[in-house]
């Protein structure tokens, strides 16, 4: 499912082997607004997805319940992460956010 006008932020990672497998882990808070729709991606594949996902208070309570992980494999030698979200029915009080983003060669 794609939705328009979603805001992004994305990095591309120089360097990533292609085949070899990576630990891909960020922070993720929503406040739960009706409506809302979150798309975190390696390259063009969605890991994960919440469309009007309840709250999350995680980085509320610094309990962890923020944390999402990942094992991703690498396609090429450039692998773009991306983060896509808008807000609730009312975009204009509406909050989400990403945090702690990391990338690591799994062992």
């Amino acid at each position: 499912m794609t939705k328009p006008n979603l805001g992004i932020a994305s990095q591309t990672i120089k360097g990533t082997v292609p085949g070899q497998n990576y630990l891909f882990t960020f922070s993720f808070s929503s406040d739960g607004a009706p409506g809302s729709f979150f798309q975190a991606r390696w390259d063009n594949q969605v890991v994960m997805q919440a469309d009007g996902m309840s709250y999350r208070p995680g980085w509320a309570n610094f309990d962890g319940s923020a944390e999402y992980s990942f094992m991703v494999t690498a396609t090429s030698s450039k692998t773009t992460i991306s983060f896509r979200g808008e807000g609730g029915e009312s975009n204009s009080t509406s909050c989400m956010g990403i945090d702690d983003v990391s990338v690591i060669l799994a062992q």
